[in-house]
């Protein structure tokens, strides 16, 4: 019976590849050993996948491998450019408030004359206007370019953290080669200590516990076995993203890489963009928490000065200059981008950043 439902499984995933990684990938998530046995145990596995349990896949079929099953990398996120930085600093309400004020002080500049004089000084008019232009223009380059630098750096960082070797056994010989290289029907090595990169099942090995907490959110260390066919309270499954933390050298068979293995596609599933760390979010919102401080007091002295100005003019009986205002709230905006640490977040974590490539240097990550 069982050796029928081995061959309806074969017959059925050769003509659709889809259905197979599904049912591996049912079989590793749910540690299904009634799965497993369908497949015939370990022997079947091996057979199904094309590779053997003690050789290894041949180096022949390890491009027909990348093309069927994929590679044990996933895709990569939308590359951010140098415009959606530059968009993002220009939507920045503080720079926003600032070039307005900028451009209302350069209209007002060449359209009304000073106060006490009868025309406008075209020659010095433009002054003020231009330069709060200028001086924002020159803020959101630079905090352009520092965040475009700060992604180019972790993306670089990343890279070189990914860098991870493994043993694996192909043609009967062991090879050391890249995570990224692992493919489908691969015999992995490993050891305690080791991170697991692909879904897989046990093969060998002696006092094998596992962390799937990563992974599963089950503290308990799980204890790994070869299963036979017949086995039916035993955990043969291993889980990509786990970590091997006690055991001999031992051996598992790679049955899902890349998006099609757990971890990937757990990672797949939750990719929503960039997100901030704790430590970003509580500098954030300290920076907010001063930024509204700031603006408490900006307000306080644009009214304390308009009182005061308006208060002027009405007793002494002369016109009142409504330039003053606008003075005043430009007074008052750069009492706000003072006072505002918008560049902590930024600095904290290029920081961050240069402390763990000195880290790295040291090997101590």
């Amino acid at each position: 019976m069982r050796r029928e439902s081995v061959r309806e499984l074969e017959k059925i995933e050769v003509g659709d590849i889809g259905m197979k990684k599904q049912k591996l990938f049912e079989m590793i998530q749910d540690k299904n050993l009634d799965i497993y046995q369908e497949f015939g145990g370990l022997e079947g596995l091996a057979k199904m996948l094309n590779t053997s349990t003690t050789d290894g896949i041949s180096s022949s079929s390890i491009e027909e491998r990348k093309g069927t099953y994929g590679m044990n990398v996933l895709p990569e996120e939308e590359e951010v450019t140098y415009l959606t930085f530059l968009k993002e600093a220009l939507s920045d309400k503080m720079m926003i408030l600032l070039l307005v004020l900028g451009a209302a002080a350069l209209i007002i500049g060449l359209t009304t004359p000073e106060q006490g004089k009868d025309d406008v000084h075209y020659s010095t008019a433009w002054i003020d206007g231009t330069f709060i232009i200028v001086a924002i223009s020159l803020v959101v380059l630079v905090t352009t370019i520092n965040d475009y630098l700060k992604e180019l750096k972790f993306k670089a960082l990343n890279e070189l953290t990914s860098k991870v070797e493994v043993n694996v056994k192909r043609d009967g010989k062991c090879v050391t080669i890249d995570i990224s290289e692992v493919l489908v029907g691969d015999l992995v090595e490993f050891e305690g200590g080791t991170f697991v990169c692909s879904d897989g099942i046990f093969m060998s090995g002696q006092g094998v516990l596992i962390d799937e907490s990563a992974c599963t959110g089950e503290n308990d260390e799980k204890k790994k076995v070869f299963a036979s066919p017949t086995d039916t309270d035993v955990d043969p499954f291993i889980i990509s993203g786990t970590s091997v933390i006690a055991g001999e050298k031992g051996c598992y068979l790679c049955v899902a890489v890349g998006e099609d293995s757990f971890s990937g596609r757990l990672e797949m599933a939750t990719r929503t963009g960039k997100q901030l760390t704790p430590l970003q979010e509580k500098l954030n919102d300290l920076a907010d928490l001063v930024g509204w401080v700031g603006i408490g007091v900006a307000i306080i002295l644009f009214l304390t000065l308009g009182a005061i100005s308006i208060g002027k003019a009405a007793h002494s009986g002369d016109s009142y200059d409504f330039k003053l205002l606008l003075d005043y709230a430009i007074v008052g905006v750069s009492i706000v981008v003072v006072a505002v640490p918008e560049g902590l977040p930024l600095s904290v974590t290029i920081a961050l950043a240069y402390s763990m490539q000195a880290m790295m240097k040291d090997n101590n990550m």
